[in-house]
This record gives structure tokens, C-alpha cells and sequence, in this order.
């Protein structure tokens, strides 16, 4: 590995090269295939499209001002010449399952046949039963928190390669919440169209607003995001030596400064949060 000290004129992202054969190429999400690389102790996930390390980055930042403790925390980068996202391996050779995996050891079958017969509130149930007895452990608390942050920073991409479990001593517990990379409009091919962005979901739901109206017929649990600047919070998100520089970076911050709002004020009847003060933009 070769890091390289970044001398960009606006803001220091630090920059990686790594061997091109050594790269990782996973589906690691519903949109396709990924490139990522694991080095010392760290994955670098490169960006699919033009923001989706951006949007992943501001989704972690984001959490930091949340009463959710679990989740990994990414820093934006450039691998080989291309936006990425570094976070610390929260895996670190321990054994580990997805539902998608664990579903598959059980029945012999995909995932995806469910999927195809079962939806909504009796998708649910049956996840929620089959992790019970699969991980001997109730997770519904964890589920809720997930749901209602994916809502928050509408997540399109919470499929069941998505929701994973690590063995502790033992125990089986929820791993950090992990992977953003499809929030925060990234997938948005045209950023003039967030007003009428259809916000998409996964895994019970075709939307954030079904799911979560579903989710408050179980529980009250809601989640408290404290004060913030989205100025801080999408701040030294470009470098200027590269494709995507500043015009287009800035365009897609100032999107998704004006879609936060947007959002929140949305959300507010369906009891997202509790409370919510944003500064002035």
C-alpha cells in the first residue's frame, strides 16, 4: 500500500494506491457489484457512481448527532485516482452471517423466492421469528433503530446482504450499522428532481413512509437527532485534481443540504425523531 498526502487547494482528502489485482469485487449491493480493498485492518469501498462516497460519508457524519451508539464510521478518501469511503474492519475474521446467508443455510433456497411471495408486515413477522431462532436473541429494537435511520437518510439499498450478525464469545449481536451508499439522492440520476424523488425502500416496503408507518404499530421507539450544521456536516467533501471537482461536489451538497430539510419536514407526522433543530443552511 502507498498513501499519498493530499496537497488538494480546498481541503485534504487523503489519498491511497493500492495493486489493482488485489481488489475485492463483491455484489455487495442491489444496485451491482462493488470494488472494494481490505488492508491493514480497514476496508476501502470505492464509489460506484459519482456521489455515493459522499453520500455515505455525510450518512456516518450524520449519525454522530443521533442516540444510535452502533454504526461504522466512514471517511471519504480516493483510491486509486477514485472517490472511496475507509472504515475499520468491524468483522476482524470473527464469524459473521447476513440474513441472506443464514436464510440460505436453513432452507436450501434464496432469499429472493421469499421475497418474491411474501411482502410487508408478513415479510417482517417471519424475519424477525426465523432471527430469533436463528441467533437466539431478539432484535426488533436494533431493526427499528435501522429502519427509522435508513427513512432518515433514505436509504434505498437495506436488502438482507444488508443486515448482518457476528458471533461474540458465543453470542450472536447485530454488527455496526454499516453501508450508505445508496442514501442521500446518490442514486439520483437528475438532482433537480428531489422534490418529486419517489424515496424507495427496503427490505418490508416499497417506501420509507410505509415502512415506518408500519413500524409505529409496534413500538414508540423513536430516534433523537440533535442540533447540526449540514454546513459541517458536508463540509471537505471535494478535491479539485480530479473528474469531480468542485462544481459538481457543490451542486450535489447544496441537493442534499435543501433535501435534508425537505425530508425532515416530511417525516415529522410519521414520528421519525423526537426533536430536530437545524441551523440555518
Amino acid at each position: 500500500m502507498q498513501k499519498k498526502n493530499s496537497n488538494n487547494r480546498i481541503c485534504n482528502i487523503e489519498e491511497y494506491e493500492f495493486d489493482p489485482k488485489t481488489a475485492i469485487i463483491s455484489r455487495g449491493s442491489s444496485k451491482g457489484y462493488t470494488k472494494k480493498f481490505s488492508v491493514d485492518g480497514f476496508w476501502y469501498k470505492i464509489s460506484a457512481g459519482a456521489f455515493n462516497a459522499h453520500a455515505e460519508t455525510v450518512a456516518s457524519r450524520l449519525l454522530k448527532y443521533t442516540s444510535i451508539k452502533s454504526y461504522v464510521d466512514y471517511s471519504l478518501c480516493k483510491v486509486n485516482g477514485e472517490y472511496a469511503t475507509r472504515a475499520k474492519d468491524y468483522i476482524n475474521g470473527c464469524k459473521h452471517e447476513t440474513i441472506k446467508s443464514a436464510y440460505f443455510k436453513t432452507y436450501l433456497s434464496p432469499i429472493e423466492d421469499l421475497e418474491n411471495t411474501t411482502q410487508g408486515a408478513e415479510l417482517y413477522n417471519f424475519i424477525v421469528n426465523f432471527v430469533e431462532k436463528r441467533f437466539k436473541n431478539d432484535f426488533t429494537k436494533i431493526f427499528s433503530e435501522m429502519f427509522r435511520f435508513d427513512a432518515l437518510v433514505m436509504n434505498e439499498d437495506r436488502h438482507f446482504r444488508n443486515i448482518e450478525f457476528i458471533e461474540d464469545n458465543g453470542n450472536w449481536k447485530p454488527v455496526p450499522l454499516f453501508d450508505f451508499d445508496c442514501s442521500l439522492y446518490a442514486c439520483l440520476e437528475d438532482l433537480d428532481d428531489v422534490k418529486n424523488y419517489i424515496k424507495k425502500s427496503l427490505p418490508f416496503f416499497n417506501t420509507h413512509e410505509e415502512q415506518l408507518l408500519f413500524l409505529n404499530t409496534l413500538d414508540n421507539q423513536r430516534i433523537i437527532l440533535s442540533e447540526f450544521n449540514p454546513q459541517a456536516v458536508t463540509s471537505n467533501l471535494w478535491s479539485d485534481n480530479y473528474n469531480i471537482g468542485y462544481a459538481e461536489v457543490t451542486s450535489y451538497l447544496n441537493t442534499l443540504k435543501g433535501g435534508i430539510v425537505l425530508w425532515h419536514e416530511t417525516t415529522a407526522s410519521l414520528n421519525i425523531i423526537t426533536k430536530i433543530h437545524l441551523q440555518p443552511l
